[in-house]
């Protein structure tokens, strides 16, 4: 058994730098245009990839040992992400500029578990929670319980109760297993992040919630490999990690590293979301950034 455990640990850990060595490859495409503050940017194509990126990182950080590659390269993630959002002081733009959004606050929480604030910038999204708008803003259940998450990490006083927020998800409602449909199961593994805070209480899934996970998640996950959703797998693999006891199962994750070895994010079939933004990113220009750009961070005098 133990030495099964290594043998995983060992998969999860190659898999972990190859990932990694294609994102320091393709870091010029997670850049932001200049003009992100205009209205025609599409927040999906721009903001959202790289705030992923940087809630990569700091997952990464968190749970890697010092000296290794993986901590060495999530440290250097993070702090080109947070270069990248102007120290913080994108976030005040960005809810200056659409008060009303909660994707400022949502983007900026992971840095906070490293450090890195912006005080004047959690002031103003503290004094947004307050007004009559926020709680009604309208919004899945499963997004809800992101921003709900996002305001713990900040330290603002969640306005809404998980519980009943995570009832009204598709997943807090224990469906019958083969009513999942490709939606149902993107916004399952996000509600379980979100519960989780990305792995890092697996507690916060309610017991129920946990045990109907564990004995579906094989069948599942069997299912989407056999149609060959690549994308959707590795997403569900994560989701049994984030469980109080994940079962790790050596065959799928196998099977997920024999499709990642091939080099291609995410094949291209139908219902597939795009690996990589298409934005102006991709342009040839020197990017702003660099892995060997000097860490910056924890801030010094916020």
């Amino acid at each position: 058994m133990e030495g099964t455990e290594r043998s995983e640990t060992g998969r999860l850990e190659t898999l972990t730098l190859r990932a990694l060595a294609w994102t320091e490859e393709h870091l010029p495409r997670f850049r932001l245009p200049d003009d992100i503050t205009e209205p025609g940017n599409d927040v999906n194509l721009t903001l959202e990839p790289l705030g992923e990126l940087a809630r990569i990182g700091v997952a990464l950080h968190r749970d890697s040992a010092p000296g290794t590659a993986t901590k060495r390269i999530a440290t250097e993630l993070i702090d080109l992400c947070w270069r990248e959002f102007h120290d913080g002081e994108l976030f005040m733009e960005l809810l200056g500029a659409a008060p009303c959004t909660t994707y400022p606050m949502e983007f900026y929480a992971p840095f906070t578990e490293v450090g890195l604030r912006h005080h004047v910038f959690e002031d103003l999204a503290h004094r947004m929670t307050t007004t009559r708008n926020w709680p009604v803003i309208e919004q899945e259940p499963t997004r809800a319980l992101g921003v709900v998450n996002a305001q713990q990490r900040i330290g603002v006083p969640p306005d809404r109760d998980v519980e009943a927020m995570t009832r009204r998800t598709w997943l807090g409602g224990l469906p019958e297993p083969w009513a999942i449909e490709l939606f149902a199961a993107y916004a399952l593994t996000h509600g379980v992040f979100h519960l989780t805070n990305w792995g890092w209480r697996p507690e916060g899934i309610p017991a129920d919630i946990a045990e109907y996970l564990a004995l579906w998640l094989p069948a599942w996950i069997d299912d989407w490999i056999t149609a060959l959703h690549w994308d959707l797998v590795g997403e569900l693999l994560v989701v049994d990690a984030c469980l109080p006891t994940p079962s790790l199962d050596e065959d799928s994750w196998q099977r997920y590293a024999g499709r990642r070895a091939t080099g291609a994010p995410c094949p291209p079939r139908a219902g597939c979301r795009p690996a990589t933004p298409t934005t102006s990113s991709t342009s040839s220009t020197t990017p702003r950034w660099s892995p060997s750009s000097p860490r910056r961070w924890p801030p010094r005098g916020r």
